[in-house]
């Protein structure tokens, strides 16, 4: 049975680069990519650097986190990736009114003070508050790395 298009969201602090195009929409099917960031999508110099990452059957749109909000409120034509830099990004969709359901962690690197929750997934103290915060929301957070790969139960390690 073929599930009906919907909407994906992921949190990679890379935003959208290989393991988005190849490992996630090539595998998937999915040919249609959000990156949802303000800074992004005001600044036509970084739009350009991110258009030359899809490959060409696949389509990149970029929007502010409230026409993302607006935008995930309406079921997709086809199933759609939306790719956010961080878990206060995904936050800020469900203040502004997003059904978000589940929320697919798939990058976030190690910098200074973060903890190591498996090896692509790494919390400042900030973030896994923030991720606390989504799971009381009632937000089911997966680690995953890539489709095939074991989805990690996120929500109760935070």
């Amino acid at each position: 049975m073929t599930k009906a298009p919907h909407w994906i969201v992921r949190v990679d602090d890379r935003l959208v680069h290989g393991q988005v195009c190849v490992g996630w929409c090539d595998v998937l099917g999915i040919h249609r990519l959000v990156l949802g960031d303000d800074v992004i999508a005001a600044c036509e110099f970084e739009r350009e650097l991110y258009a030359c990452c899809p490959a060409d059957e696949q389509s990149l749109e970029f929007m502010t986190l409230s026409q993302l909000a607006a935008a995930l409120a309406v079921p997709p034509a086809e199933t759609t990736l939306a790719v956010l830099s961080d878990p206060a990004s995904a936050e800020t969709l469900l203040e502004l009114g997003a059904p978000l359901s589940e929320l697919l962690l798939g990058g976030l690197h190690h910098q200074p003070g973060a903890r190591e929750l498996a090896n692509y997934l790494f919390l400042t103290s900030e973030q896994a508050a923030c991720l606390r915060r989504l799971s009381a929301r009632g937000v089911h957070l997966v680690g995953q790395p890539l489709p095939d790969s074991p989805r990690l139960d996120v929500n109760r390690l935070v």
